[in-house]
């Protein structure tokens, strides 16, 4: 009787868990986040990007977890700093919305969107269109004479967000996920800081496995947290550094003039600029705990060479007291032999014997003690 031998099932390819974040002026339903679920096929259809270019953020990808990107390709921007983001010129699709990460990226886009309403009302400064970088200066409200730019065009008609108008919706997803990546990389920063502390007082007290399994973990959370923040700040630099990512960075921009390309573009530079100086703050914050950690390493390292030094010295030391001891044992064992000396009957001879045995070994051991500290040896 055959066997029916049949091929096993194929799974499909598991679905997207995607939010589609509509810009304020898309076609269909403006400024709505909208789940969806979307295959690959439709994803890659909707993003027009090829499966090369989603290797770079697709979640499912265990190699693309530790690696940032922020890539530009004709009307797409994909982005890897902590959150994943595909944008296009009308809308945004943010990877893993139900995470905690997914949220807060949510909650600052929310946040950029209303204070984007109040300044076009002429309530906030958002200042220097840096949005959601210059949150603060945006909570100081104008008066009826400041209300007045040294800028007389339209603030929605300028470019780039230009004389405090709104950054266009690319930057804002952009700026939204560089400002997650960062409270991230902050948020690490602080918390190395109280572990070394904790650990530097722990030493300071007692030496013991415990702390030093404690300062070894410290240590390879700041390894990972100075590589993370390298990593970032090189893809901002590369970013920077690339005159036609920057120039094809504003999808969705409508200008004609040089005037204003020039411009999107130096609010693009600006963005970037910011968000460089910010990382390569915690870069170097890392780096500085990270020397310390190996300053403190080392500490540690000569502290205990030095507790085995005088380990070794008291080992030593009891090594010639026993050498010593053992030829006193030497002459008590010749006497203890079962032969006739004609002093097994003299009190003296055995008193005399105890003070030769004890004053021989005595002496033995200071003479090597001697010669030891002669020779550098203790």
């Amino acid at each position: 009787k055959k066997k029916d031998k049949r091929s096993p099932a194929v799974t499909p390819p598991k679905p997207y868990e995607v939010m589609r974040i509509n810009a304020p002026d898309a076609s269909e339903a403006p400024g709505k986040h909208l789940p969806q679920r979307l295959t690959r096929r439709a994803l890659l259809r909707d993003a027009e990007l090829t499966p090369r270019d989603l290797r770079r953020i697709d979640p499912s990808l265990l190699q693309t977890n530790n690696t940032p990107a922020l890539l530009v390709k004709d009307q797409t921007i994909m982005v890897n700093l902590g959150v994943r983001v595909i944008i296009r010129p009308d809308h945004a699709l943010l990877f893993e919305p139900e995470t905690d990460t997914g949220r807060r990226f949510l909650n600052a886009v929310d946040s950029s969107t209303r204070e984007r309403g109040v300044s076009l009302n002429g309530s906030l400064d958002i200042g220097n269109g840096l949005g959601l970088a210059s949150a603060s200066s945006a909570s100081r409200l104008k008066s009826g004479d400041d209300a007045e730019s040294e800028y007389d065009y339209d603030l929605n008609a300028a470019p780039g967000g230009t004389g405090g108008a709104p950054i266009p919706f690319e930057l804002e997803m952009v700026e939204a996920a560089l400002q997650e990546t960062m409270s991230q990389l902050y948020a690490k920063l602080e918390f190395c800081e109280e572990r070394c502390r904790r650990v530097s007082s722990q030493l300071r007290s007692s030496i013991n496995p415990a702390v030093l399994e404690e300062l070894r973990l410290t240590k390879q959370s700041l390894v990972a947290l100075d590589s993370r923040a390298g990593a970032v700040r090189q893809v901002l630099l590369d970013t920077l550094d690339d005159d036609d990512d920057i120039a094809d960075f504003t999808i969705s921009s409508t200008a004609t003039s040089e005037e204003d390309k020039e411009d999107e573009e130096e609010e693009v530079e600006n963005l970037i600029e910011y968000y460089l100086q910010q990382t390569e703050t915690v870069h170097n914050a890392a780096e500085q705990l990270l020397e310390n950690t190996r300053d403190l390493e080392e500490s540690i390292s000569v502290s205990l060479s030095s507790r085995r030094y005088e380990v070794s010295k008291l080992e030593l030391t009891l090594s010639i007291a026993t050498f010593a001891a053992a030829l006193g044992a030497l002459v008590t064992g010749i006497f203890g032999m079962n032969l006739r000396s004609c002093l097994e009957m003299s009190i003296t001879a055995f008193y005399l014997t105890c003070f030769l045995i004890v004053t021989g070994i005595g002496a033995i051991f200071q003479s090597i003690m001697r010669f030891a500290r002669r020779q550098k040896i203790l």
